[in-house]
C-alpha cells in the first residue's frame, strides 16, 4: 500500500513532489539520526531557520533541547518515540545546505498512536507538494514504530490553530488555509473542547487549538476509547482540570446521538471516523 512504501529505509528520500521546472529540483528529505554526526547541526539549523519562523507563538514551540534529549534515547521501548525529518538541498553538507522543511512526529507507546507534532515548510518551498510528502513519511514512520513495539497502530492525530480564535497575523500561515490543506489531505476535525497540555514545565496550556485525526488502513480504528487513551498519554496520566475538560467533551461527543444522557462510565469502543465524516461534511 502507499503508506507502506519503502522510502529507502527512511534515511534519504527524493520525494515525489509536483513536476519541477528546469530551475527547480525536488528537495531531499532525511530522517534525523544522531548516529550520523552532521545530523545534529542539521537539526539545529532547521530549528532556527525553518521551525521558529513557522511557529512564532512561543507557547506552541517545543524547545530544541527537548528534541535533542528525546533523540538521544529513541529506541522502540521508550514511551515517547520521535521521528524528525528535515528537507532541503545538498543535505550532506550541514554547513552549506539550503533548508526547506522540518517535520516532527511522536509515537506514544501507551496509546499506540502517533501525533504529527509539527510540519513546517519554508515560504520559498511551499506549493510544491513537500508538506504532504512529510506527512506521508511520518504516517509510515508511525506504522513502523508500532510494528517494532509489537502493536497495532491505533491513531494518527494532529493539532492546528483554530481559525476562529487565532488571527492570521498571529501565525506565519493562515490558520484557515492550514485547516483546509490538512482536510484536503484527509484529516478530520474532532469537534471537542480540546486543550493542548503545556509542552514543557513553565509553559501554559493552549486553548485556541483544534484536534484532528487521520483515517487509518483499518477503518474500525481509532475508536472513541482510542482517542481517550491518546489524550491521557498527552497529559502523562495527570488528570487535572484541562484533562477533565477535554475528556468530558469527548464523552459528550461519543454519546451525541444517544437518547439518554451520557453515562459516567468508560468511552465506547466504537469507531469514531464515521461520526467525524458526518460532522465534518464533504472534504
Amino acid at each position: 500500500m502507499k503508506l507502506r512504501e519503502d522510502f529507502d529505509n527512511m534515511k534519504l528520500v527524493h520525494p515525489p513532489v509536483k513536476e519541477q521546472t528546469k530551475e527547480q529540483t525536488a528537495p531531499e528529505v532525511i530522517q534525523i539520526d544522531f548516529s550520523v554526526p552532521s545530523h545534529r547541526k542539521l537539526l539545529q539549523r532547521a530549528y532556527k531557520e525553518v521551525y521558529m519562523p513557522a511557529f512564532p507563538i512561543e507557547e506552541e514551540r517545543t524547545p530544541l533541547g527537548l528534541w535533542m534529549k528525546r533523540l538521544e534515547d529513541n529506541g522502540p521501548d521508550v514511551q515517547f518515540r520521535y521521528a524528525i525529518f528535515v528537507a532541503g538541498d545538498n543535505l550532506q553538507s550541514a554547513d552549506t545546505c539550503t533548508l526547506k522543511g522540518l517535520s516532527v512526529g511522536i509515537y506514544y507507546r501507551e496509546a499506540q498512536a502517533g501525533l504529527m507534532d509539527y510540519n513546517a515548510v519554508a515560504p520559498s518551498a511551499r506549493g510544491q507538494g513537500l508538506g504532504k510528502v512529510m506527512v506521508e513519511l511520518r504516517r509510515k514512520a508511525f506504522y513502523d514504530m508500532a510494528e517494532e513495539a509489537g502493536h497495532e497502530l491505533r491513531g494518527i492525530y494532529l493539532e492546528i490553530n483554530d481559525p476562529e480564535q487565532v488571527n492570521a497575523h498571529e501565525d506565519s500561515y493562515s490558520p484557515e488555509a492550514r485547516e483546509k490543506l490538512f482536510k484536503k489531505w484527509g484529516a478530520l476535525h474532532i469537534p471537542i473542547n480540546y486543550i493542548q497540555p503545556a509542552i514543557t514545565p513553565g509553559q501554559i496550556p493552549f486553548e485556541r487549538i483544534k484536534l484532528m485525526c487521520y483515517p487509518l488502513d483499518n477503518p474500525d480504528i481509532p475508536t472513541f476509547s482510542d482517542v481517550g487513551r491518546f489524550i491521557n498519554a498527552l497529559h502523562h496520566g495527570k488528570k487535572g482540570p484541562d484533562y477533565q475538560t477535554t475528556m468530558n467533551s469527548l464523552v459528550a461527543l461519543s454519546f451525541k446521538d444517544a437518547a439518554t444522557p451520557y453515562p459516567q462510565g468508560p468511552l465506547p469502543n466504537v469507531p469514531i471516523i464515521p461520526s467525524l465524516r458526518n460532522l465534518n461534511g464533504p472534504q
